[in-house]
């Protein structure tokens, strides 16, 4: 009977869960934790009913949209042993979206908290105001001897100094898998199972996204994993290395600048400081609250936790780095020159150091290796015709796998080998559009190049090829040809922080970039300063300096062509033609750029083309159907390819994406990579771009656009002849190099105006749009960049209601003017006419003549006269769309009413 009565609460649990809308899936019986079915199949669609029914042992849950944005938090059972719950209850109430929320989830009404087998909390809650991130973990140690595992043993003793993290807090997210109370037998590998401590199954609190972060801030602060290993790549390049000793600038400023003096200029404020160094910190703005850290790990390191600062969340910073984000954007260059004529560090050799960059930009190989002289000379090593496949390769010994693995350490990232780099812990190459490692995908283009993991075979393949790898025969006593050891390559690989002369890459531009300082990144290669790598076409050649008049009209030149809707659509457009070459003046987010026309035909793809033909860009042919499609989308887009123009090509209906929606307010994307259980985190920096007739979207997206919208006025522009450009994707291909000098010309005229700029809005994109602004005014060219004027607001329904609506008011109206309000006294709807005289002396619009959302409106509230400021606004947007030879257009503004007149095709 126990054993039935076990079966009944399992499956009544998991029916109380899929009743309030949670997603659950039946867990496998093998000890695993893993759900019995593939979950990315069910991250759309709902389990069937009838088979969460038959759960009988254990089940979890699918946390993210499909089950109402549900977030799972959970403090493993060695935090739990080691007191970090009630460490957590202080830390929270020091922060007041923090303290609401560890409130709302721990003892609040609704809260739901399990105990899973191995003695760890379970919290469950869901998010009220956004979609939930990906899986994260927020908190770890180090690993003491005792937990150590055999194999990390062994790894120890080839690399005393391997630090193996314990996770100690961590989320499951979008996409993730939790298994929840009551499971039990063979679910979990000890036969226990997992117990409610609080709630009931199907019941969770509801937090705001504020509440979470704040929350998740301060967990991050329980944190100790060193940071060498927690961010291997975040430390500051001092400055260039220097001969003899010298101590370098950044050097110097790391041993003797205070934390104080770094921070409190800028508005930070000590929270408090611990017995141990550790001292936390309050951002600008705020009362209380911690927002960063330093000395956590006993490195004299700044932790960020929050994303509300110019500091990236979750970042560290030597004391170089802090500076250099507070006082230089970033540009660790500046920071380097301010700190030196401030007399920090020892006097630069600056023409020895830049002869050291441009060495490492071009990455001139390395013919050196650091083993002894090949021990005899090597036979010719010929092919069959006695041609010498040596040629111009330097030769490699290849000794034990140990051996090779310490000669990686030295020549991977140089020499024949510099084309590698290291992002996020992976070692990358880039390979260009037709190379091989270049990709294509099944649908759309990816554009100039991609940024591919090197794998062990890429590297072996690469080592082979550019090395001629030899070994000593002892037998015969001659030189033999050897290949490169899968394990050396595999163990390099595995630590890209121990590679010496890996250099980190934060992004590839096509194009020349302007830096903070107002110099040009036009030097092919990887570029120290700012750790982007340059990789123009091969073709493309960028002309000497230009007048900044004839800058203006080259811009201007390809756009000519093109009608425009309103006063500001061409600025709009030469503004995101400006912006993928401002990343370092004006760093991300930007606003999604909508390049829409009234009719099919008009241009705008190929106007939206030319972005991509400028700057290099990816195309997508398609909108992604859902959320969970646009998370992977996003994520493959900005993990893989390097184009700063994403092409988003003909939007059809209303396009509402929360995820699109969040992804133009951060500069920052995290996310899990598709097909593996890795997280993503990638840099936003494009320029996400969409094309369509009538584009409407829902949602926040509406205020995140700027808009570009043509107006060919006519009803068939397909059939338009009279360009002074007829083949304008050549010309802009074959104008490429001048289009580009021209824009930057225009930057650095706004430049050497000395930066003039309008006070900037208090928002993510205020400084982007207030330099575009500038940039323009200073050019003379007309319009304002983003201008409320030239913003949609909706979009229509098909052409068919579009046509009938402008059919219905030309019977009535004519080509007269005529007012919203006087329109609307023409339809026979509620309230209205009611005899055949009145129809005959003033002809009706029949109501449902009128597009069927405001009918719908009209019906609802019982008065043709609600809708009247929906009509105006429904006008607007669809001003100059032709339907059957007739379309709207303003003809005049009478004491603030605005009149509108049909204008009618004559052919």
């Amino acid at each position: 009977m126990g054993e039935v009565k076990q079966i009944h609460e399992t499956c009544s649990a998991a029916l109380g869960w899929d009743n309030n809308g949670f997603n659950v899936l039946p867990a496998r019986d093998d000890g695993s934790k893993a759900p019995t079915v593939t979950w990315t199949e069910y991250q759309a669609a709902r389990y069937p009913r009838e088979r969460v029914a038959r759960v009988t042992t254990g089940f979890g849950l699918l946390c993210g949209a499909i089950s109402g944005q549900l977030e799972m938090l959970e403090l493993e059972g060695r935090a739990v042993a080691e007191g970090y719950w009630p460490t957590i209850t202080q830390l929270a109430a020091s922060q007041p979206d923090a303290a609401a929320a560890w409130a709302a989830i721990t003892a609040g009404p609704g809260a739901y908290l399990e105990q899973t087998p191995s003695g760890g909390v379970h919290i469950l809650y869901r998010l009220a105001d956004g979609p939930v991130p990906g899986s994260t973990k927020l908190a770890s140690r180090p690993a003491r001897q005792d937990e150590l595992t055999d194999q990390e043993r062994e790894v120890l003793q080839r690399k005393p100094d391997k630090v193996f993290p314990r996770v100690l807090v961590e989320t499951r997210g979008e996409g993730g898998f939790v298994v929840v109370a009551p499971s039990h037998g063979s679910t979990h590998k000890t036969g226990q199972p997992w117990q409610i401590i609080l709630g009931q199954p199907g019941v969770v609190p509801t937090i705001t996204i504020a509440q979470r972060d704040a929350l998740h801030g301060l967990l991050r602060t329980l944190d100790r994993m060193p940071t060498a290993v927690a961010t291997p790549t975040l430390a500051s390049p001092a400055a260039p290395t220097m001969a003899g000793g010298a101590v370098r600038p950044g050097d110097d400023y790391n041993a003797r600048a205070t934390w104080e003096e770094i921070l409190e200029p800028h508005g930070w404020r000590q929270h408090y400081r611990r017995d141990d160094g550790i001292t936390y910190w309050t951002r600008p703005g705020k009362t209380d609250g911690i927002s960063a850290s330093t000395n956590a790990t006993g490195s004299d390191t700044l932790h960020v936790f929050t994303s509300s600062t110019e500091f990236d969340a979750d970042s560290w910073h030597d004391k170089l780095g802090a500076h250099a984000v507070l006082n230089h954007r970033g540009d660790i260059a500046a920071a380097v020159r301010e700190l030196a004529g401030r007399g920090y560090g020892d006097p630069i050799d600056h023409a020895k150091a830049a002869a050291e960059d441009i060495t490492a930009i071009l990455g001139r190989p390395d013919w050196h290796t650091p083993r002894p002289p090949i021990r005899s000379k090597p036979e010719l090593l010929t092919a069959p015709t006695g041609k010498d496949l040596s040629a111009g390769r330097p030769k490699l010994e290849i000794l034990s796998a140990a051996e090779m693995a310490d000669w990686l350490q030295d020549h991977l990232g140089r020499g024949q080998l510099a084309g590698m780099l290291a992002r996020r812990g992976d070692v990358v190459y880039t390979p260009r559009q037709g190379e091989e490692g270049y990709i294509a995908p099944s649908s759309g283009d990816d554009g100039p190049s991609q940024i591919r993991t090197v794998t062990t075979s890429t590297l072996r393949s690469r080592i082979q090829y550019r090395y001629e790898c030899v070994k000593f025969d002892p037998t015969v006593k001659r030189w033999k040809p050897a290949t490169f050891p899968t394990d050396a390559a595999a163990l390099a690989l595995g630590a890209p922080d121990e590679m010496r002369h890996l250099r980190p890459l934060h992004g590839v531009t096509h194009v020349p970039l302007i830096r903070e300082d107002g110099t040009l990144l036009d030097v092919p290669g990887y570029d120290e300063n700012t750790r982007l790598l340059y990789l123009p076409d091969n073709d493309l050649a960028i002309p000497g300096p230009m007048p900044l008049a004839d800058a203006v009209a080259l811009v201007r030149q390809p756009l000519a062509d093109f009608r425009w809707s309103g006063k500001h659509d061409e600025a709009n457009m030469i503004g995101l033609m400006l912006t993928p070459l401002l990343r370092l003046l004006t760093p991300p987010p930007y606003k999604l750029a909508a390049i829409t026309a009234h009719q099919p035909g008009s241009g705008k793809s190929l106007l939206a083309s030319l972005l991509r033909i400028l700057h290099g860009g990816v195309f997508r042919a398609e909108v992604p159907e859902d959320e969970p499609e646009w998370r992977k989308q996003i994520t493959s887009i900005l993990d893989v390819t390097t184009g700063p123009v994403v092409q988003l090509d003909n939007v059809s209906g209303v396009l509402r994406s929360s995820t699109l929606s969040g992804l133009l307010t951060t500069s920052r994307w995290d996310d899990r990579r598709l097909g593996g259980n890795t997280m993503v985190t990638a840099v936003n920096d494009r320029l996400w771009t969409i094309t369509g007739n009538n584009v409407a979207l829902g949602g926040d997206l509406l205020r995140r656009t700027v808009w570009v919208t043509i107006d060919p006025g006519i009803p068939d522009p397909h059939l338009r002849h009279d360009f002074t450009i007829p083949d304008l994707t050549y010309w802009t291909a074959r104008h490429r190099g001048p289009l580009i000098r021209a824009l930057l010309t225009l930057v650095q005229a706004w430049i050497v105006e000395g930066r003039p700029t309008e006070p900037a809005r208090a928002d993510s994109y205020g400084r982007w749009i207030s330099v575009v602004r500038a940039i323009l005014a200073v050019a003379g060219i007309p319009g304002v960049f983003d201008h409320e004027e030239s913003a949609q607001q909706t979009a229509g329904e098909d052409d068919q209601e579009w046509s009938e609506f402008l059919t219905a008011i030309h019977a009535v109206f004519g080509e007269s003017h005529w007012t919203v309000a006087k329109l609307l006294d023409h339809v026979n709807g509620p309230g209205k006419r009611t005899s055949l005289l009145d129809d005959m002396v003033n002809p009706c619009i029949p109501l449902d003549a009128l597009p069927a959302a405001l009918v719908d409106r009209i019906t609802r509230t019982g008065t043709v006269g609600a809708v009247a400021k929906s009509l105006g606004r429904w006008l607007a947007n669809r001003m100059g769309r032709w339907a059957d030879g007739r379309c709207v257009r303003v003809a005049g503004d009478v004491r603030g009413v605005k009149e509108w007149r049909l204008e009618v095709w004559q052919a």
